[in-house]
């Protein structure tokens, strides 16, 4: 009898590399509650920005977020980068690489035929979900302990439908 067969290495679910990607490129607040609370609140905006303004407006809009140095920003700045990155690692818009610039990626998005685009769409709304998952979970963690004794989340603290 040969040895037993080695355990093969799994490769991740879409699900955990979406996971795995926001959390890297979210800022940590670490305990700045309001920080966190910040930027759970835009977080929580991506999911329904994509779905109500469009990719091409929403990217946009990510992207003139992303100019200056706070948590924010950065956040804005690193989002802007993965969408471009995965778009071009699915190779879903023709010459658009990881260096794209966010003007020219613009341009090539606007050129795409309607089937790159509902793909495209797909995975910046599965990025978003991700997104706004993990901002919610550091401001949860960012927040004190509630020693009041009182029961449940306020209305404030509840998961947004997009999240239920």
């Amino acid at each position: 009898m040969g040895e037993p067969p080695q355990p093969q290495p799994r490769a991740p679910r879409l699900d955990q590399a979406m996971a795995a990607q926001a959390a890297r490129i979210l800022p940590d607040t670490g305990t700045d509650v309001e920080a966190a609370k910040t930027l759970r609140t835009r977080m929580r905006q991506l999911p329904l920005r994509l779905r109500s303004t469009g990719f091409v407006a929403a990217f946009a809009f990510i992207h003139s977020k992303s100019g200056d140095t706070t948590a924010v920003a950065r956040a804005y700045r690193d989002l802007r980068d993965l969408l471009i990155g995965r778009i071009a690692e699915e190779e879903l818009l023709e010459d658009v690489t990881s260096d794209t610039a966010p003007a020219e990626f613009l341009r090539a998005l606007s050129q795409a035929d309607a089937t790159a685009y509902a793909r495209i769409c797909v995975e910046a709304d599965l990025v978003a979900g991700w997104m706004s998952r993990i901002a919610d979970a550091r401001y949860q963690a960012a927040r004190p302990a509630d020693t009041t004794g009182g029961a449940g989340e306020s209305a404030e603290d509840a998961p947004s439908q997009e999240q239920a």
